[in-house]
């Protein structure tokens, strides 16, 4: 028997000493293979970039090859150009044709809910940028239609905005884990619907001004010289104000951004580097969105909550210039020991700040932004009647997260689980230096569960809508919060070596934290927000999956290393996990499919009803119908409407209904 094992042993060996080695067919010597292999070793790592932007140059092309493979379903049968998909996009090719063939966008279109009309400046930005989107296109294939632009720009954007993600969270984390992200991104089916080809709408540009402006920004707060900060902090500003010209959402761009340094400035970590590069970005979209193309007015911008709060945090960081920073007042000595000095500037500026508000905006519009951040958080895009009659207004339920984020690994949902687990890996990071760091991140982990969770389902306890789930909603929220304040202070004035740790807390987790938070309450909130909240999921998502892996690796016993790295390779698996039947990762597969049956809703039968009226109908001729159909009528049938999808008269739908 023992002889047995021994032979056994033997060929093991000589097996793995072949495998290494080989002879030379001509001399007979054995060449050492292994040599060779760690050549070429030394090579990849040598050229790592390259093989990084080749995978990614991968992931840009199977992303776009997904979102086009629709393109043959979006031809009008009777005039056989293309047609948008989605009912929105139809308003902004109509405006995209009328700039192609009069030059430029009449300022007001009667052809809108007649008799009164609608502006057209909410609709400037997109339709420009469609028609130059074509104008060069044009210029190297002067065959390509605008149609054609049109419904391609969704797939164009979406490429440049995944690249863009792609050098965002290289820049937060490092290549690894934006190379995982970028994937995720590209194949997760939450975020494919509005990339797609013909979803000619303003979120796909959106996104990707957002990315843009985002990468921007954090660029200059990583840069160590002055001038370079202020370079790129104007760009960020610039971005985020084409954004805000293109889409709603960048109000979530605005509140990540100006919460990030709220956070900052309240722990204290602010230098004078950043209030700068904060007033250029505050400067460039204000001027983007009420000078270069006046969508807003100053007021207006001053009166919202969202871009209320980045000017109330601006007059923080000021107030605090004037007083600490260049000490003007000469306090600074005598307060520094006494109190936290951000927590002075804090106060004073909300003195100041609700002084102004009653003088400048009345006495009525502190009550109406109170209102208004309790609306926010409960329901971001509101609740009246109307609002619930669209589907895409609903507030998703944590159930629903579970439908958006699968598929599930015995009943498990990987991918929510691992973008959920990566939110605390990250807490846990951003606090590792501190005492008490495991009760720290069991606070963080029980805070997140209670704040997601609240909204569980329809038929459960926790219904999102009775004072219970409210209760521990908001309950949670503020409780975290207070905690977080209490430790600051506490640290304060009693441990000051925890108070060093709390200023030296990475930039870039609260950055992302405070990104997951906000897309957290929006994806609670509104079914259409899931998203904008697919990428941070991407980041946490990828960073669980990065940090799991280096953590497993770096086990000394084999045993539980490699354990540890299958678990993890089962589990990665999973949102790709191949089905029984085909060979294509499940949610590739998904995300194929969906791209490759997606149609107009302006079909066939709407596209016939279109000729007829075109062709049968007096031009000047004028359609009542619900709102839902305007933007169809308006550019299939080329007919003026009461009602359209911009619902600029609420009270019209009831009339009509």
């Amino acid at each position: 028997m023992k002889d047995e094992l021994k032979e056994t042993r033997q060929k093991i060996v000589n097996g793995i000493k072949k495998f290494f080695t080989e002879k030379d067919q001509s001399s007979g010597e054995e060449i050492d293979l292994k040599e060779k292999r760690d050549e070429i070793v030394t090579f990849i790592k040598k050229k790592k970039d390259w093989v990084v932007y080749i995978f990614l140059a991968i992931i840009l092309w199977f992303g776009t090859h997904i979102r086009t493979q629709n393109l043959g379903n979006l031809k009008d049968a009777t005039t056989g150009k293309y047609i948008p998909m989605a009912l929105d996009p139809h308003i902004f090719l109509k405006y995209a044709n009328i700039i192609l063939e009069k030059g430029s966008l009449m300022a007001h279109d009667f052809s809108r809910f007649v008799p009164k009309g609608a502006a057209t400046i909410n609709y400037a930005f997109m339709s420009y940028f469609i028609f130059y989107l074509y104008k060069f296109i044009h210029f190297f294939n002067p065959n390509v239609t605008l149609e054609y632009v049109d419904v391609i720009y969704p797939p164009i954007t979406f490429a440049i905005g995944l690249f863009f993600f792609f050098l965002l969270i290289g820049r937060l984390f490092d290549k690894k884990v934006a190379l995982v992200a970028t994937l995720f991104l590209a194949i997760v089916p939450s975020y494919l619907h509005r990339t797609m080809a013909g979803f000619s709408d303003h979120e796909a540009v959106g996104m990707m001004l957002m990315f843009m402006a985002m990468y921007f920004y954090v660029i200059g707060w990583q840069s160590k010289k002055l001038w370079s900060t202020l370079g790129w902090g104007l760009l960020g500003g610039i971005f985020t104000g084409l954004m805000g010209l293109s889409w709603g959402g960048w109000k979530f761009l605005i509140l990540i951004i100006s919460l990030f340094i709220l956070v900052e400035f309240f722990f204290d970590k602010i230098k004078k580097k950043d209030v700068y590069q904060y007033i250029l970005w505050v400067a460039g979209f204000v001027f983007i969105t009420t000078v270069w193309l006046p969508q807003f007015t100053l007021k207006t911008l001053l009166g919202s909550l969202t871009t209320g709060i980045a000017f109330l945090v601006l007059f923080m960081l000021l107030v605090d210039l004037v007083l600490f920073k260049y000490d003007m007042f000469k306090i600074k000595s005598k307060l520094r020991t006494k109190v936290p000095l951000s927590v002075v500037s804090m106060v004073v500026s909300f003195a100041i700040g609700i002084a102004g508000l009653f003088v400048l905006l009345g006495p009525t519009t502190l009550y109406l932004q109170i209102e208004e951040v309790s609306d926010n958080l409960l329901h971001p895009l509101g609740n009246d009647r109307w609002q619930l009659t669209v589907a895409e207004q609903h507030q998703p339920y944590f159930t629903d997260w579970i439908g958006y984020f699968g598929p599930k690994f015995f009943s498990v949902p990987i991918y929510l689980v691992l973008f959920m687990a990566g939110s605390v890996i990250l807490f846990y990071l951003m606090v590792s230096k501190m005492k008490n760091r495991f009760t720290y991140s069991l606070v963080y982990l029980g805070f997140i569960l209670a704040f997601t969770l609240s909204r569980y389902s329809r038929t459960s306890t926790f219904n999102g809508t009775n004072s219970i789930s409210k209760l521990v909603y908001l309950g949670s929220l503020a409780i975290f919060a207070g905690l977080a304040a209490y430790l600051f202070f506490h640290s304060f004035y009693k441990d000051r070596e925890n108070y060093s740790k709390i200023l030296g807390m990475d930039k870039k987790f609260i950055f992302v934290l405070v990104w997951f938070l906000i897309m957290v309450i929006a994806a609670r909130g509104a079914a259409r927000l899931i998203f904008i909240f697919t990428p941070i999921t991407a980041v946490l998502a990828s960073f669980a999956v990065v940090w799991l892996s280096e953590f497993f690796w770096k086990i000394k016993q084999p045993w539980y290393k490699w354990l540890g790295i299958v678990v993890l390779f089962m589990l990665l698996l999973s949102p790709f996990a191949y089905p029984v039947k085909g060979m294509v990762p499940f949610f590739s597969e998904q995300s194929l499919k969906q791209g490759k049956y997606s149609g107009p809703g302006y079909n066939q039968q709407w596209q016939i009803a279109g000729k007829w009226v075109r062709e049968n109908v007096d031009k000047d001729a004028v359609f009542g119908h619900w709102w839902d159909y305007g933007y169809w009528v308006e550019n299939g049938f080329q007919r003026a409407a009461v009602l359209d999808g911009a619902n600029k008269i609420k009270y019209w739908n009831h009339l009509m209904g």
